[in-house]
């Protein structure tokens, strides 16, 4: 992690953004940063371009000069700061923000050029009437209302294809994207109401000027198929929720990560994901049949959360906030999520003993759903490994006495020996001690770990090791307790270890971890195969026999 800097008033920027940019005055770490910042703004660019390019509004002009524009300007920056005898810190320019955003616009600036409005074979897009770019304007105005340039060259990024398109309600994906990242950053304090309410209302504007003489009239469709439809849009426009609402509760980190935050804002969205997913593969099942499946889920988990909170074990009782518990979460995912694993299981299967000429691994349909029960798998390992588990409590710190067995959750553990390791026997680091702890499931040993603490004589600042114990049922992780550093380190320096008779290690116990792994390797594969399943065709000859 790169650690924030502060401008020349020793005043801290109060945006994410701005932290970021103020990071470039340092020539190792904020070049990189920089970097990072500067390929994500060209994707964003190449975004508008690409939209504007759809929309009939610019066509396309010279690539190879905005392929190289941005890099160019990188690398003058580096060089002239590079070059110079005093600091230039022109990659910084940390009261310049909208100079940086300014790098978003150039893709469509350089690789296409504006069509005028007698040459489109359409009519005025929704957001530009009589020319007026009121998307941009807005845009601007968000930052300036709001603070933060980033945020509102998002925004634009999601505004721009209902913007410029002459029929605004068919860019609604885009729209429930808007509408989630507006509703985000009020969530997280990012913005204040007013300034989440204007970027709010561009999205709905085009349903509520819609007069009723626009609606199509269109033939009921059967519930069948209005449950199809939704199963296959729910779990991309789900998705892409969970995925803005990630980077806008990142955005409101700086100063704390609010990881309790993503927990409860992400829950009900990642349920219904599951529960698109409980619909999809269910498709060939009576309608009544398939929404009391998704009713009997979700009474499962309105009870659950009523009355039995705690059920999961772990850290279920545990606050994630003022109103939710841990335990609240889980059962809000797992019910769905659970009764999803088993029936997209089954739909691999069936796409898998398909008779079909071409191979398995090339099969589309096998692939995604490969990737669809991984993701289950690892949401499943997730509510059970991080979710139910309080990684900040106290009562996961337990201080061993030396061949004293203490007895926590079922499993005993020993701590039996401390061990001093020299500079020659370590990959890194100056000097470690290593504590031997024995574990025991009653009567039966099922293991010895060795957390450990690494000491760095330059930087001044030790490192704890973690040690692992693999068991089927989950893994437990051993950490040595950081804020022994102070004491230990010292005494077994001077002393040796024989004057050390108690530690304190952090241990945490993650059941069902191995579906972590399951998950994220099925996702591997599937992905794999994916970019794979070319290989091996047949190029088309170039030449007749």
């Amino acid at each position: 992690m790169h650690t924030f800097v502060v401008d020349a008033e020793g005043s801290t920027p109060p945006d994410a953004f701005g932290r970021i940019v103020s990071l470039a005055v340092d020539s190792g770490p904020g070049v990189e940063v920089m970097a990072y910042l500067l390929v994500l703004l060209t994707l964003v660019g190449w975004w508008l371009a690409d939209v504007a390019l759809q929309a009939g509004v610019r066509r396309r002009g010279a690539t190879n000069v905005a392929d190289l524009a941005v890099p160019l300007v990188v690398l003058f920056a580096v060089l002239l700061e590079a070059l110079s005898e005093s600091d230039v810190a022109l990659l910084g320019m940390q009261g310049l923000p909208w100079l940086w955003a300014s790098v978003a616009f150039l893709p469509m600036l350089a690789a296409t050029h504006h069509v005028r409005l007698d040459d489109r074979d359409g009519g005025h897009p929704f957001g530009r009437p009589n020319g007026v770019p009121v998307d941009l304007l807005l845009a601007a105005l968000i930052a300036v209302l709001g603070g933060d340039v980033f945020l509102a060259v998002l925004w634009l990024a999601l505004i721009s294809p209902l913007a410029l398109s002459e029929s605004p309600t068919e860019a609604w994906p885009v729209a429930v994207l808007g509408v989630g990242l507006a509703l985000a950053a009020a969530w997280t304090d990012l913005v204040q109401v007013g300034v989440a309410v204007l970027m709010l209302l561009p999205f709905l504007l085009p349903w509520l000027l819609e007069s009723e003489e626009e609606v199509e009239e269109t033939r009921p469709q059967s519930a069948a198929r209005r449950m199809l439809r939704a199963s296959l849009w729910a779990g991309a426009g789900l998705s892409g929720l969970v995925l803005v609402l990630t980077l806008v509760i990142l955005l409101g980190s700086i100063d704390q990560i609010h990881f309790a935050a993503h927990e409860v804002y992400t829950s009900v969205l990642i349920a219904a994901a599951a529960g698109s997913f409980v619909l999809y593969g269910t498709r060939d099942d009576p309608p009544k049949r398939r929404a009391a499946l998704l009713a009997g889920a979700a009474s499962i988990s309105l009870l659950g959360v009523a009355f039995a909170p705690g059920w999961w074990g772990g850290d279920a009782l545990e606050p994630l906030s003022s109103l939710v518990l841990r335990g609240h979460v889980a059962w809000i995912v797992l019910p769905l999520t659970l009764m999803a694993v088993p029936i997209i299981a089954r739909e691999v299967g069936r796409k898998a003993k398909v008779t079909s000429s071409t191979p398995l691994w090339r099969r589309i349909p096998v692939q995604a759903h490969l990737i669809h029960l991984g993701l289950l798998l690892l949401l499943v390992g997730h509510v059970f490994t991080t979710t139910l588990v309080d990684r900040g409590d106290p009562i996961h710190r337990i201080t061993m006495l030396q061949d004293e067995a203490v007895v926590v959750d079922g499993l005993s553990y020993t701590f039996t020996d401390l061990e001093l390791v020299p500079e020659e026997d370590l990959r890194v680091g100056d000097g470690g001690i290593f504590a031997t702890i024995e574990v025991h499931d009653g009567d039966r040993h099922i293991g010895t770990v060795e957390p450990g603490m690494v000491r760095f004589d330059a930087s001044g600042f030790p490192r704890s090791e973690v040690d692992v114990l693999r068991r089927w049922s989950g893994d437990v992780v051993f950490i040595f307790d950081y804020s022994q550093a102070d004491t230990l380190m010292p005494q077994t320096l001077n002393e040796g270890t024989d004057g050390v008779d108690a530690v304190r290690i952090t241990v945490y116990r993650l059941p069902q971890s191995h579906l972590v792994w399951l998950g994220w390797g099925l996702m591997l594969l599937g992905m794999a195969a994916l970019g794979l399943r070319q290989v091996g065709s047949n190029l088309p000859s170039s030449s007749a026999a």
